[in-house]
């Protein structure tokens, strides 16, 4: 019966279940699980969040479209090397108290802005987490990925319980894709109801090389509303390259002007490299201005700009 369980992926909690169980076949070993998945996640659509303001990332794409990341669960979706550990480290990196599980225990050289309780993807991770949360010790849980955590369902189901009495919690975690030759599309490896708890999934949609480095686009699906894409520029390091979103910001709204190789400022008519002009403080800090004059972001550029860091992992 174990290798049964096996075969068909049953995480080790269905496979206590089944055990006690003979002789089923295929159709009622999925019964079964679904049964399992039924009553251990009873009445967890019920439970009520307060809202809770959106808490800004300094990713500045992200924060324009959406004001930041809800409370609740958030979830990152894409295929191998899809940036996807690069974005949880960034908002690790940048986000109050967090917690950081690395499940995929991958090898990660990068340099934090601050303080990350860093964890390992062990079996009783969902009572360390449960036990710094009552204690408010972190506000931020991130996890790469959920798939590859011990017992996934029981962190889940302990977040779940957590949530009514810290609802400003955020519990954002990275999910892989596979092909699936039945649907012939990439689909996500977790659950449709975890997929329904989420406050906001981000999809990732396409990547394409730059000048800069890797140009990452997402669909952002939240509640019932269709999803909105953006985007996000990821330096040679693997870190958020926020000046160059706000470069394109600046052409696109004719601030800046394009001359090959080179740019100026629409009013004047000194041009210079654009690499240079990416790395000039001060260029960056005028473009702020001049793109967000007399928007609720005018004075709001040092929380976006120069805030990378070195993450050799995606």
């Amino acid at each position: 019966m174990r290798q049964t369980a096996k075969k068909f992926g049953i995480s080790a909690l269905e496979r206590a279940f089944i055990d006690s169980y003979v002789g089923l076949d295929r159709a009622e070993v999925r019964k079964v699980v679904l049964a399992l998945k039924n009553h251990l996640w009873r009445g967890a659509e019920q439970i009520e969040q307060v809202p809770v303001a959106p808490l800004p990332t300094a990713i500045l794409s992200l924060d324009l479209l959406l004001g930041g990341l809800p409370s609740g669960f958030i979830q990152v979706v894409g295929m191998d090397d899809a940036y996807k550990t690069a974005l949880l480290f960034y908002l690790a990196c940048h986000l109050p108290d967090p917690a950081f599980v690395n499940a995929d225990n991958k090898g990660i050289t990068f340099i934090p802005l601050q303080d990350i309780e860093m964890l390992t993807g062990h079996p009783k991770v969902a009572e360390y987490v449960r036990t710094m949360v009552m204690h408010q010790l972190v506000n931020t849980v991130i996890v790469d990925s959920l798939p590859a955590m011990a017992r996934y369902e029981a962190f889940m189901r302990t977040c779940l319980r957590l949530l009514p009495q810290r609802p400003e919690m955020r519990v954002i975690f990275s999910n892989q894709t596979r092909f699936s030759a039945y649907a012939h599309s990439s689909v996500p490896t977790l659950t449709d109801f975890i997929h329904s708890i989420c406050s906001l999934i981000l999809s990732v949609d396409k990547i394409e090389k730059t000048f800069r480095g890797m140009r990452v686009e997402y669909l952002a699906f939240q509640g019932s509303n269709k999803s909105q894409r953006f985007y996000i520029v990821y330096n040679r390091a693997g870190s958020v390259d926020n000046e160059s979103y706000l470069f394109d910001m600046g052409v696109s709204r004719g601030v800046l002007t394009r001359v090959g190789a080179h740019v100026r400022f629409s009013d004047q008519k000194r041009t210079e490299p654009i690499s240079e002009f990416l790395t000039g403080a001060e260029n960056m800090k005028l473009l702020w201005r001049k793109v967000f004059a007399g928007l609720p972001f005018e004075n709001r550029g040092e929380q976006y700009l120069g805030k990378q860091f070195s993450n050799s992992t995606t």
